[in-house]
């Protein structure tokens, strides 16, 4: 029987590639931080070429900085609340919004839900008592603190 070999990507997950980075001059930079950086370069080519007549110079030095930092913000940062998923992501989740739909794995089920409630996840569940409720609030016979002094 020959060696087996097995290949190590499928088995990574679905954020294999969040890690990886690029060495570019002597600088290692990570990948998506490289493609939105690109982007966002690129982006801010038809801007520079209008502003040129109006700033001169100084546009080459005021556009791609903006539109680099932009292109951050929206791509490559992540909300503070919630999933804490990107913000493109979240802006996207807000536009597809419907009050009658229910997701499960960000997937959206509307049909065959049937009859049932919704109840928070922290909502207390207690089970009728034989002794009656006034056993739940009745005093611990063992003593629970230091005893004072006779």
């Amino acid at each position: 029987m020959g060696p087996s070999v097995y290949s190590l990507t499928d088995l990574t997950g679905r954020r294999k590639n969040a890690g990886r980075t690029m060495i570019i001059s002597g600088i290692e930079v990570g990948r998506r931080a490289l493609i939105v950086t690109s982007v966002s370069f690129v982006a801010s080519l038809l801007p520079m070429l209008l502003l040129f007549p109006l700033l001169g110079a100084l546009t080459f030095v005021i556009v791609p900085p903006l539109f680099i930092v932009v292109g951050f913000v929206f791509f490559e940062a992540r909300t503070r609340k919630g999933l804490q998923v990107r913000r493109y992501e979240a802006f996207l989740d807000k536009r597809k919004v419907d009050p009658n739909t229910f997701f499960v794995c960000f997937k959206p089920v509307t049909d065959g839900l049937g009859f049932g409630r919704i109840v928070n996840s922290t909502e207390a569940i207690r089970r009728p008592l034989d002794n009656g409720p006034a056993a739940v609030f009745t005093p611990s016979r063992r003593p629970t603190g230091k005893r004072k002094p006779a």
